[in-house]
């Protein structure tokens, strides 16, 4: 029986920490065992946009899954690839290291614990999420995980303000008092690329990527190029992915939730490069002391570093 991995609360961090801040980055990085062995590669990530973490790791699973390695793994990638959805607390709160000198994902999990996984032969359909429950079920026996899921519970919208938030006026199982639960999922890939518009479909920009906080999954700020002009640091939190987006893989958007003028007078940066460049973090700091004023900003590893109580999400 395989050692359940320690809890560590952080990922750990090997090379460039500052490499790792950008999402895109760390699609295509290879996830490995213990034992430095090849499971597959990052493709993509599922990224649960109101509580502003990464949840899961989508990984091609091919191989992995049929424990072949060398030739006979080259062989199948003629043939149809499944996918794994790794939980990104495998990597953040049990012992996992993102290592930007391979560009790779070190997790600490036998084989053994991976060759079982649920796999998924088609393309993720993120506008349900019937999917989750055997993915959760098998990896809660394999590592320690916290209450970070698709799920996020919010206090209802205001009447005549559901359409822009695109909330599911549905009261969570847990029946917390006054919240309902949303499901504001996207892939990371659909993430980066997303127009931004305002709540009268008017264009705003561009996400062209995300700053992320790697020892957690955190999702911290978009990079948005505006349409008039400019590269901005939006945080996760003052945008919003309404029904009509999951709805259809047709309409890539996000909704901004505050006024304009307050996106218009946003700190500019000087590119999009340079929101994950050694000298950033002045960027980052700006950022968070001018948006602070307008949305709440967790700046804490956030739910995914709590393994024994109960997420508390912030309110949107």
């Amino acid at each position: 029986t395989a050692t359940e991995p320690s809890v560590t609360g952080a990922a750990q961090i090997a090379g460039d920490r500052q490499a790792l801040t950008q999402l895109s980055a760390l699609v295509g990085f290879e996830v490995r065992d213990a034992n430095g062995e090849t499971i597959g590669t990052a493709e993509d990530y599922i990224v649960n946009t109101c509580e502003a973490h990464i949840v899961y790791i989508v990984t091609s699973a091919d191989a992995a899954q049929a424990g072949e390695t060398g030739e006979a793994a080259q062989t199948d990638q003629t043939a149809q690839a499944s996918r794994m959805l790794i939980p990104f607390e495998a990597v953040t709160v049990n012992g996992g290291t993102l290592d930007a000198d391979q560009n790779a994902i070190l997790l600490q999990l036998e084989a053994g614990q991976i060759s079982d996984a649920p796999t998924f032969e088609e393309p993720l359909d993120l506008s349900t999420v019937d999917w989750e429950t055997e993915v959760r079920d098998y990896w809660s026996g394999q590592v320690n995980l916290s209450r970070l899921s698709t799920e996020c519970r919010v206090p209802p919208a205001p009447t005549g303000q559901q359409e822009q938030t695109g909330q599911d006026q549905t009261p969570t199982a847990e029946g917390a008092e006054g919240l309902v639960s949303v499901y504001k999922i996207a892939f990371a890939s659909d993430l980066m690329g997303a127009e931004l518009q305002d709540g009268n479909e008017n264009v705003l920009g561009a996400i062209e990527d995300a700053y992320i906080e790697p020892e957690s999954g955190q999702i911290m700020f978009v990079v948005v190029s505006l349409s008039d002009g400019g590269t901005v640091l939006v945080p996760v939190r003052a945008i919003n992915l309404p029904d009509r987006a999951q709805e259809s893989e047709d309409v890539n958007v996000f909704v901004l939730l505050v006024d304009n003028q307050v996106l218009t007078n946003a700190p500019t940066i000087d590119s999009v490069d340079a929101a994950f460049s050694a000298e950033a973090q002045a960027d980052v700091d700006s950022a968070r002391a001018y948006w602070s004023d307008y949305v709440v900003l967790d700046g804490e590893s956030g739910a995914g570093a709590e393994t024994e109580t109960e997420t508390e999400t912030d309110s949107q």
